[in-house]
């Protein structure tokens, strides 16, 4: 009888210290997946900062982009003007001469 007293309060003794490691192995793996969880929250916020700024460039970089295409027509418009008035007034120096219109020295 004392034999099997024994046996029972090595097998409780078992059983207590099995149940307070496995209640300390759930704390530990709720703790790591809280901090995993919290982890991969943050790294969401990161990426969505991330996005949030690239859109942001993009639209910078296009309205620029855009500024710029105008700016260069409007050049290209000026620039286009400015050959067309020196062409005519090339014609119109060469037409005092009395020929109203006579060739460019490049066969126009």
């Amino acid at each position: 009888m004392a034999q099997l007293a024994t046996k029972l309060a090595d097998l409780y003794k078992e059983l207590v210290t099995t149940t307070v490691q496995f209640d300390e192995l759930r704390r530990y793996t709720k703790e790591s997946l809280d901090e995993f969880k919290r982890l991969l929250e943050r790294q969401s916020d990161k990426i969505d900062r991330i996005e949030r700024e690239r859109i942001t460039a993009e639209a910078e970089l296009t309205a620029r982009i855009k500024f710029l295409e105008g700016r260069l027509d409007v050049l290209s418009e000026k620039a286009l003007h400015l050959a067309v008035a020196d062409i005519a007034a090339g014609y119109v120096r060469r037409g005092a001469d009395g020929d109203a219109i006579k060739r460019l020295p490049d066969g126009t």
